[in-house]
């Protein structure tokens, strides 16, 4: 079994919720990339009611909750392997679920499976939903009646939420982004944006009070701040961090705090910019030259910058940078 399979990480948690939950059988959503997911409403009276139509707990990784894990309670048709969820449940759980299995996708791939299907989406049956003049539809991770004359995109536009929601992605002056809802702030490129609802979304120059650094694109966060919101920067910076290991949580409290900046001149040439201070880093193989930036005036009068030798070591490039980030921790 893959080891970053979730039946492998999740082991433990899995083995206590098949005891915690009253369920006839239990999945992994990471496993349902084969299976056809359909939801449905009226509490169930539309259900035809069969004897291989079981009670069945669907475990998905949930980053937000404390054991990382979540049970969804759904129901199992045990000889078509059909999943079927409520409209509610869908509502709360699909972003979970869709991740879960768009992972478990990927995993399968990676081990020279093919798939039929592009995102879990496709997996999803909403025809129940249906009603005279309109269609559901997923729309940011929830369902939505469309009018059939209207279509997603443009009644999504016609929301003065949606309106906001795109208004405040594109100003750049707004660095951090989140649901009132959540204890977490995104970078604008993150995958967690698009689930947030528009009427719930907001936007920050600074981290609010009692909020912190989603996860999944804490670098990113980080990374946009030194390189100044610079897209190509943000680019080759992260090559070269991903290459030299770089570890980005040990520059944290000098970017938020310090306003340290990185720009990288070439995949071997790196500047640190911090506290009046500037580093020229030139990559040379295993040896590696550290300069110590000063600023000079010329007779003209401009100013400029002088770099002189620091040193010349073997140390790697992360070592250098968390030297240099030590400075200025207080």
């Amino acid at each position: 079994m893959n080891p970053d399979s979730h039946k492998v990480i999740y082991k433990n948690e899995y083995d206590r919720m098949t005891e915690e939950y009253n369920a006839e059988y239990f999945a992994w959503a990471e496993d349902l990339y084969d299976s056809r997911i359909i939801v449905y409403g009226d509490k169930g009276k539309n259900l035809k009611k069969s004897e291989s139509i079981c009670s069945c707990g669907i475990i998905a990784e949930d980053l937000h909750s404390k054991s990382c894990v979540k049970c969804i309670m759904a129901l199992v048709d045990t000889e078509t392997g059909d999943i079927y969820i409520s409209d509610t449940s869908f509502n709360i759980n699909w972003k979970i679920i869709r991740r879960s299995i768009e992972y478990g996708m990927t995993l399968y791939t990676e081990e020279g499976g093919e798939l039929n299907i592009e995102n879990a989406k496709e997996l999803v049956d909403l025809s129940r939903l249906n009603k005279k003049g309109y269609k559901a539809s997923i729309v940011h991770g929830r369902i939505k009646l469309l009018r059939n004359d209207l279509s997603g995109e443009a009644e999504y536009e016609d929301n003065p939420c949606n309106r906001l929601k795109k208004n405040l992605l594109e100003d750049s002056n707004l660095n951090f982004f989140y649901s009132i809802l959540s204890i977490y702030v995104h970078d604008r490129q993150c995958e967690e944006i698009k689930d947030i609802d528009a009427d719930v979304f907001s936007a920050s120059k600074v981290i609010p009070d009692g909020m912190v650094m989603c996860p999944k694109c804490k670098r990113n966060i980080l990374l946009r701040q030194a390189c100044s919101g610079d897209e190509k920067q943000m680019s080759m910076v992260l090559s070269i961090c991903r290459r030299h290991n770089i570890n980005i949580d040990l520059l944290e409290k000098c970017i938020l705090h310090k306003g340290l900046k990185i720009i990288a001149y070439t995949p071997f040439e790196t500047a640190i910019l911090c506290g009046g201070d500037k580093w020229l880093i030139k990559v040379n193989g295993r040896k590696t030259e550290v300069l110590y930036g000063k600023d000079d005036v010329s007779d003209e009068g401009q100013k400029h910058t002088v770099f002189e030798t620091n040193n010349q070591t073997e140390m790697s490039l992360n070592e250098i940078i968390e030297n240099i980030a030590d400075r200025y921790v207080n």
